[in-house]
């Protein structure tokens, strides 16, 4: 977890979950609020939130790093209406995502 250093409130965070495939969420796509699929650093990746991103300043990403595991991606801004957090969601994804053990 990355948390701003000036104490702004902004964090971002991964966690790559093991034995899960990015079709759970395809499946699942009924029970968010916010859902889309999207590409991020050429993987499949979906938004799935259960609360409008824009309302309540989080957003979590889940990207398909491998057949059977997903890294998931959480960011929350303070600037809750101002900042988009699915924004910055991504592009940590989209930064760090070249530096991850190839993918196979």
């Amino acid at each position: 977890m990355w948390e701003s250093p000036d104490g702004g409130g902004k964090k971002i965070g991964f966690t790559a979950i093991d034995g899960r495939s990015i079709k759970t969420y395809y499946k699942k796509s009924h029970s968010y609020t916010d859902f889309e699929k999207i590409t991020v650093a050429g993987h499949p990746a979906v938004r799935a939130n259960k609360t409008d991103p824009m309302t309540g300043g989080s957003c979590d990403i889940y990207l398909a790093s491998k057949k059977n595991q997903v890294v998931y991606s959480y960011a929350r801004t303070p600037k809750v209406g101002e900042v988009n957090p699915c924004d910055l969601s991504k592009q940590a994804l989209e930064l760090s995502v070249s530096s991850w053990p190839t993918a196979k």
